[in-house]
């Protein structure tokens, strides 16, 4: 993967203990086979499309959170973790509108939030059917402010459920490799770390 196709990581906050990434090129983003819809279903979730279900079957079967988002989407070539501003907002992929505050940490790229750091996922970066390449992240946080930030935004989801928890690190490795497995198999593509 050439220089001009990597995503920039940047991390500005002690909240993050660990936090890794997959990028992935021309993968065919469409329905889930049947047996993964099926297990989703059993466990209560709804599903999406097979990007989207890969990553929340991997987070049941694991424990571990992960998120993907459209890098075509993304404002800038980079995520930079840090902390929200008063004045910022974001739109979650359930589309309800969300007042950030200085004391919450965010996912940002070309400086615009796009994810509430282990919390939710926004809206205008999220995979859709005509998404073509993506970046996978898994990462490991301070449980504690994950859970504060999650009770004073009200959002309790599948995520915070397992990130306001202490999580062993070493489960990004193997959650990551699972679903770099599953996505290859079931959307194709190509994968870059």
């Amino acid at each position: 993967i050439s220089a001009i196709e990597k995503v920039k990581i940047q991390i500005h906050t002690p909240v993050v203990k660990c936090f890794q990434t997959r990028i992935f090129k021309g993968v065919k983003v469409g329905s889930s086979p049947a047996w993964l819809v099926d297990r989703l279903k059993a466990y209560g979730i709804e599903s999406k499309n097979n990007i989207v279900d890969i990553t929340n079957f991997v987070m049941v079967e694991y424990g571990q959170p992960m998120h993907a988002q459209d890098i075509s989407k993304l404002p800038g070539k980079d995520i930079t973790i840090r902390e929200a501003k008063d004045s910022e907002s974001l739109k979650t992929i359930l589309g309800t509108e969300v007042k950030l505050s200085k004391d919450i940490q965010i996912l940002t790229s070309g400086g615009k939030p796009t994810v509430i750091l282990g919390v939710v996922g926004g809206k205008e970066t999220s995979v859709s059917n005509e998404t073509i390449d993506i970046v996978l992240d898994a990462g490991n946080y301070d449980s504690r402010v994950i859970r504060k930030n999650s009770r004073k935004l009200k959002i309790i989801n599948e995520t915070v459920s397992r990130d306001d928890k202490f999580l062993d690190p070493r489960l990004i490795d193997l959650a990551l490799d699972r679903a770099t497995g599953l996505i290859l198999e079931l959307a194709g593509g190509t994968y870059y770390t």
